[in-house]
């Protein structure tokens, strides 16, 4: 597997679907730490209850993933102008 290079969310494809998003969907992740523009990434092995952003250093990831424990989070597909 290759590593992310850019901001992506990881989810399972139920949890996708009830958002309306699916996988390579760009989406705008908000936390009360920030937002940052996402790729979305399905996989079925995701727990259907959680969205993962791995820390990307360099990119917005990097301030919004503290390490610590589970932070609400929004997740809205973006629409093309």
């Amino acid at each position: 597997r290759q590593l992310e290079s850019t901001p992506c969310v990881w989810l399972h494809p139920g949890l996708a679907a009830r958002l309306g998003l699916a996988d390579q969907d760009r989406a705008l992740l908000t936390t009360a730490l920030g937002r940052c523009h996402v790729t979305v990434r399905t996989a079925a092995q995701m727990a259907d209850n959680l969205v993962l952003a791995p820390q990307l250093f360099g990119s917005a990831l990097e301030a919004m993933v503290p390490g610590g424990p589970a932070i609400d989070c929004r997740l809205d597909k973006e629409v093309a102008p």
